[in-house]
């Protein structure tokens, strides 16, 4: 129970704890300004330890002002430990707290009523403010304090001369798998693979020892050297009192203060100019400065489900698994129904008369496009990291040209490369609420190596007939937000010339590759010349896929995905934005700028009725079109904007939040204004 108090005299802040089968301790801190009445503080101090004082377990803490050196010679502050002491509390600091060229004051302490040979209490000499720091604690927690702990992982022993005996086992490997059926033929070659991994690199639990690191990165041997001087010349100058300690202190201190300060700017300034060029790590390292991120991802220890705690670790990872497995299917059961005669194919373009054609990989190319993989840390449900692949590629290139070729020829993706292992992380607001979290996924590496193989094959298609509009930006070469925006700027720069108001609606999708219906994405890349065998491979590359949670080295049951595009695969985001593409066809009129699912619209007309009336029809459109696809539209997240030139001066909306589907239609009045 937490309680506040401002009193005339003073400020305070009170907490009890409560704990079985002993008594209740009251923990308290207290700050009385200077200058303020002490006979009127006593009278309220000694109301509050009536309240507070009893049975109870009491520490007090605080600035009290009061400098307990002089109570021989002042009245009030001896009336003042009167009263502590005659509700059986005492001092626990008895040296000066604060102490400057003419003066040493006792005038913050710890004042409890729990005396035993245990109670350890003291001054920190530190230079972090003009008042010394106290300290009040139990031994037996100093030697908690010092206890190592342990956690227990289970662990692969990775190093040059395990990776390098694991090569030289491979390059002696048979890889006879020859077999029509593709399981068959990559369930014979990880049979072989694994049997040797985990021969050559066993898993074994180790325990390993908690480190934390208590200095921030920038600070080296040399700083921390540093600062012990000048906390030694602190206390000298604390036991001195002389004019030369104090100089020779404060310009120490202030050296040190620009040394630190220009180690911390030069470290992140070498920190981004390594990250150039990857724009990911970058945000990462921005977010992490501005929220304070410590590194690491906690494990999840406790959840709501039903109104209730779990905190057992394999039913949150299997609620998770739940909660994330079942958020497609879910917002597509939301999604109103369309009238019978309308279809998805009313607002795609004529059918390509070509077809695609899967040309054979190469060993060669599978080695170029596995040893330009990121080098990531994370590791699939095979249990195979990036290094080790990348490591070993060339002794399995063979097999695996093999394997993926007989893939491309048949039309199936093995059935071994569809399991995911998905992370849930922590976004914002209650960690209780699994809505809260989102799910990271862990394909494993040789799926990614096929998939990019895939992708390479249905890009050159999609580029050869330019199947894809012009106004999609997201997830392709030589594309980015930079030149989606610059578009943007354009269209309303122009419009703007000509005086014209212009409305952007910017819309935001729910969960946008998790709703992907797979029956009507193979229509669609039907109609563009995906069509037969590598129709049915990427059908078979949806379907049949699981995936489990893992929290710690805790995973939960496997469960059926049943729609939406792999998330963190290779291929999920080019058949997001083939699903999407024809959106565009829905409207004759509106101008749309697409990074992948973030689709903004743009209108112009000279009289914003007119302008106001024709968004409102076509937005009506765009609406079919969703319920067409079965994807729902995150109306807290879309707004729009107008924009308009009046007197010079550029006119813009707020971000004015869509209440509904449609606009609702606003005055002119209302529009302009700021």
């Amino acid at each position: 129970m937490h309680k506040t108090k401002a009193a005339h005299t003073f400020e305070s802040v009170i907490v009890e704890f409560h704990k079985p089968f002993k008594k209740k301790t009251v923990l308290g801190t207290i700050y009385r300004a200077p200058g303020t009445d002490l006979n009127v503080f006593n009278t309220e101090f000694e109301e509050l330890l009536q309240t507070l004082s009893g049975k109870n377990r009491l520490i007090l803490t605080g600035d009290y002002n009061i400098n307990l050196l002089s109570h021989m010679s002042h009245p009030e502050t001896d009336k003042f430990l009167n009263i502590l002491y005659a509700h059986s509390l005492l001092p626990t600091i008895k040296k000066p707290t604060r102490i400057t060229d003419h003066s040493a004051t006792l005038i913050d302490n710890i004042f409890t009523n729990m005396f035993d040979d245990n109670q350890l209490s003291g001054i920190i000499i530190d230079d972090l403010s003009d008042h010394l720091p106290v300290f009040y604690i139990n031994r037996e927690n100093i030697i908690k304090l010092k206890t190592t702990e342990y956690v227990y992982k289970n662990m692969r022993q990775i190093n040059e001369e395990n990776l390098s005996n694991f090569s030289l086992k491979l390059q002696n490997t048979d890889w006879c798998i020859e077999d029509f059926d593709v399981n068959a033929m990559y369930n014979a070659f990880n049979n072989k693979f694994s049997t040797t991994y985990n021969e050559i690199m066993p898993i074994k639990t180790k325990r390993i020892k908690l480190y934390h690191n208590k200095y921030k990165p920038w600070i080296t041997h040399s700083i921390i050297t540093s600062a012990k001087k000048k906390n030694q010349l602190y206390q000298d100058y604390l036991r001195k009192k002389t004019l030369e300690s104090k100089i020779k202190y404060s310009k120490y201190r202030n050296k040190f203060t620009s040394i630190i300060r220009a180690a911390e700017k030069a470290y992140y300034a070498n920190r981004f100019e390594s990250l150039k060029g990857n724009m990911k790590e970058t945000w990462n390292l921005i977010n992490n400065l501005i929220k304070n991120n410590a590194t690491g991802k906690p494990v999840v220890k406790e959840i709501l489900s039903n109104d209730q705690i779990v905190n057992d670790p394999i039913d949150i990872a299997n609620k998770f698994n739940e909660f994330f497995i079942n958020v497609g299917p879910n917002l597509a059961s939301k999604i109103p129904s369309v009238p019978t005669h309308a279809s998805v194919r009313d607002t795609m373009p004529s059918p390509n008369p070509f077809s695609m054609f899967i040309e054979p990989c190469t060993e060669h190319e599978i080695i170029n496009i596995t040893n330009n993989l990121n080098n990531s840390k994370g590791i699939g449900l095979d249990g195979y990291s990036v290094k080790v692949v990348k490591y070993v590629i060339n002794d399995i290139a063979y097999p695996l040209c093999k394997i993926f070729n007989q893939s491309f020829l048949i039309g199936i993706f093995p059935d071994k490369l569809k399991h995911a292992k998905i992370t849930p992380i922590f976004k914002s607001d209650d960690k209780l609420l699994v809505n809260n979290y989102r799910p990271v996924s862990l394909l494993p590496v040789l799926s990614k190596i096929l998939e990019k193989l895939m992708h390479k094959r249905i890009m050159a298609f999609v580029d050869k007939y330019k199947i894809l509009c012009e106004n999609q930006y997201g997830f392709r070469a030589e594309h980015s937000t930079n030149t989606a925006i610059l578009d943007m700027i354009d269209n309303i720069s122009q419009k703007m010339e000509q005086k014209h108001y212009s409305i952007g609606v910017f819309l935001d999708l729910s969960k946008a590759f998790d709703t992907i219906d797979h029956k009507i994405l193979l229509e669609k890349l039907n109609l563009y010349g995906i069509r037969g065998v590598a129709l049915e491979w990427i059908a078979s590359y949806l379907s049949g896929r699981t995936q489990c949670v893992s929290i710690g080295e805790v995973k939960s049951s496997c469960l059926p995905v049943v729609c939406g595009v792999p998330q963190g695969s290779v291929l999920g985001p080019l058949l997001f934005i083939l699903y999407i593409n024809d959106i565009v066809y829905s409207s004759d009129v509106l101008n749309f700028v697409m990074f992948a699912d973030d689709t903004n619209l743009f209108l112009s007309n000279s009289n914003l009725t007119d302008l106001i009336t024709k968004i409102n029809e076509e937005l009506s459109k765009i609406s079919m079109w969703l319920k067409l696809n079965k994807l729902s539209l995150n109306i807290k997240k879309t707004h729009y904007m107008l924009f308009h030139v009046r007197q010079k001066k550029l006119i813009i909306t707020s971000r004015l939040k869509l209440t509904q589907m449609l606009l609702i239609k606003l005055s002119a009045q209302n529009f302009l204004v700021l």
